[in-house]
């Protein structure tokens, strides 16, 4: 993939990073038409980035976007999943290009129409792909859990929230499976925005726990899942780690300047 940085590195932390971190600070981000605020306590910086993307049948689909790269000290990760996590804002028109994201793109344009109850979404299997919250970006692995989604409405977009998970196996979660997953859509539907978190859960081992019996295990997924989904619907915000709530205060505070 080639990447183009329209910005190296956004340093907002300088060589003081647990002194910024502790501080409470908001920082706002402003960049080719794009501002966001988030908590120092969320991140140390940003490294803002124009990604030139792929061609439309390449899968995974790689569009072109505009990258906020959310790190929490230098050197900045390579990886969207050794961040924080990243906002990444794509043109409607680029999703709609591509093979993988134009169904992502129909996906969410339906749900923010019809607005379903979302709790329908979360005590599904990964195979149920009907019963999947669009995410980007596309992923070669499966969607198996999503837990407190919910819809999000402000003046500059509207969209879905929710934790989930992805993997290419059946087996058990540990705390740092899960991610803080936001897709959003402008007022006048021409950009999308993604946010995606990566998340420390309470309740859940810090250590991959073997399964002695695999069948046993798949066996009893569906009640895995379900226990699983519970427990992330009944966590506390701050049980996690950033707290959602910090999370949650950045995708509001997404705007687009005129």
């Amino acid at each position: 993939m080639k990447r183009k940085f329209a910005v190296l590195l956004l340093v907002l932390l300088a060589t003081a990073v647990p002194a910024l971190a502790q501080d409470g600070r908001a920082h706002t981000v402003a960049f080719d038409g794009v501002r966001f605020s988030y908590d120092a306590a969320l991140a140390g910086g940003v490294a803002i980035s124009t990604q030139s993307g792929s061609a439309p049948d390449v899968f995974p689909p790689d569009p072109w976007r505009t990258e906020f790269l959310l790190y929490a000290a230098r050197p900045v990760p390579e990886s969207i999943w050794e961040a924080v996590g990243a906002v990444r804002v794509y043109a409607a028109g680029e999703l709609a290009a591509h093979d993988g994201t134009a169904p992502v793109l129909d996906q969410l344009r339906a749900l923010l129409d019809d607005r379903p109850d979302l709790a329908a979404f979360g005590a599904s299997l990964a195979e149920e792909n009907s019963l999947t919250l669009p995410f980007l970006p596309v992923l070669p692995a499966g969607q198996v859990i999503r837990a407190r989604a919910e819809y999000v409405d402000g003046p500059a977009l509207s969209g879905i929230r929710y934790v989930t998970a992805y993997s290419e196996a059946a087996e058990p979660f540990t705390a740092d499976s899960f991610v803080y997953a936001f897709l959003g859509l402008s007022a006048d539907r021409e950009t999308v925005v993604s946010v995606i978190v990566n998340l420390s859960a309470d309740g859940f081992p810090t250590e991959p726990e073997p399964v002695e019996d695999p069948g046993a295990f798949v066996d009893g997924l569906p009640g895995y899942l379900a226990e699983s989904t519970a427990r992330l619907n009944d966590a506390a915000p701050d049980s996690f780690s950033p707290s959602l709530a910090l999370v949650d205060a950045l995708v509001e505070s997404l705007a687009f300047d005129s």
